[in-house]
């Protein structure tokens, strides 16, 4: 008896000890690369991965070092010379294996090249370069920081967060469902998503469009003077709020969400009695021009 009513208790320690078992196995298999190519003649970095991890750093060496694990279901890494970029391929078997084809890169790369990633489920992450960045992934998040002139960064599922430190010229996001989170902005912002909320904290943006269905938007911020605000979503709140504006022009529409200020204004009713609410008003000296419009959201404005 004793030793019937003791194996329930030992079952769980057993599959526990069986689970990490077969993890070591797993790691023992994984292949470790560690590659270096002269980076001179180039200008780019181009990465491409299915599944894993990409970190990229910037350092001040003239060439890129690419290190890391690669699983047993994939066939090989290929580090080349491709025009005057640099290429980084995850080369997977034509059949079968795939469900295991992950790959876990660390890239160390000229902090001036330009940088380009694409990634299916991997995750990305990329800091201290300073040249331009393109990152792409479908399910994989992306976590970057600026300092190029031109970021573009795209996702279907995946979070992106984004650090632009104040310097970025030109930052281009697009997502579907997933969340993005931006701070250090400055220059131009152009920002897309349908579910996908969208928050934003600038230091310096001149131009601002932010687009979304059902996500909301929050923009939080400094803004130069002659800076053009526009936000619009179908059923998601907006909410901006401009820090120390010398002015403000505002045109701010809902068909059915309220509007709302943090200084007393209060919406119009549509004119001929048309539905909806509007608010046009002009703060200050009017020089950021401020126009949101949503169907069912609500609105949130304040300029302190």
């Amino acid at each position: 008896m004793l030793w019937r009513s003791s194996w329930p208790r030992l079952l769980p320690a057993a599959v526990i000890i069986g689970t990490l078992a077969a993890v070591a196995v797993q790691a023992d298999t994984a292949t470790r690369v560690d590659r270096r190519i002269a980076a001179a003649g180039t200008a780019s970095v181009v990465v491409s991965n299915v599944a894993g991890e990409v970190d990229v750093r910037g350092w001040d060496r003239p060439e890129v070092r690419v290190s890391g694990t690669l699983a047993p279901g994939v066939e090989r890494l290929d580090v080349v010379r491709d025009g005057a970029a640099i290429a980084v391929r995850v080369v997977l078997p034509r059949h079968g294996g795939r469900e295991r084809a992950v790959a876990r890169l660390q890239l160390e790369v000229p902090k001036g090249h330009r940088v380009e990633i694409t990634a299916v489920s991997a995750d990305v992450r990329v800091h201290g370069v300073e040249g331009p960045q393109r990152l792409r992934s479908v399910s994989g998040d992306i976590a970057a920081q600026g300092g190029g002139r031109e970021i573009e960064i795209s996702t279907v599922s995946g979070e992106v967060e984004f650090d632009g430190l104040g310097r970025v010229a030109r930052l281009d996001v697009s997502t579907v469902s997933g969340d993005v989170e931006l701070r250090g902005l400055a220059g131009e912002l152009e920002a897309a998503s349908i579910s996908g909320d969208v928050e934003a904290s600038a230091t310096a943006l001149q131009s601002v469009k932010v687009k979304t269905t059902s996500g909301d938007v929050t923009m939080d911020g400094g803004y130069g003077r002659g800076a053009s605000i526009q936000v619009n979503t179908v059923s998601g709140d907006a909410s901006v709020l401009a820090r120390g504006a010398a002015g403000l022009a505002i045109e701010a529409r809902s068909f059915s969400g309220a509007l709302s200020t943090c200084f007393g204004a209060r919406a119009a009713s549509g004119s001929g009695g048309a539905p909806g609410r509007r608010l046009e008003l002009t703060r200050g000296d009017g020089s950021i021009k401020l126009r949101i419009s949503t169907v069912s959201g609500e609105v949130a404005i304040c300029d302190r």
